[in-house]
């Protein structure tokens, strides 16, 4: 196991947002810390940075059945511990 930081953008949110917090809520219990903002010139996208704690296969379904959303995207990278 893991700890990673996911970097998600997502364009047109309040389209996607219930498609997005699906994959959330089926990885739950992997997910440490989330944190969200708006991208303030346009409401309708936004970053999500989240911290999980799991395999590297785990993560990289995850963020697989993200980017199978349109509008998002993923970035990884790993923390030294």
């Amino acid at each position: 196991m893991k700890t990673k930081i996911m970097g998600i953008t997502i364009k047109n949110r309040k389209e996607k947002a219930v498609f997005f917090q699906s994959v959330l809520t089926e990885y739950g219990s992997y997910i440490q810390t989330r944190l969200g903002t708006i991208n303030p010139d346009c409401s309708d996208s936004g970053i999500i940075i989240l911290q999980i704690h799991c395999s590297e296969e785990i993560a990289n379904e995850m963020a697989k059945k993200l980017e199978a959303i349109e509008g998002i995207l993923v970035s990884m990278m790993d923390l030294r511990t």
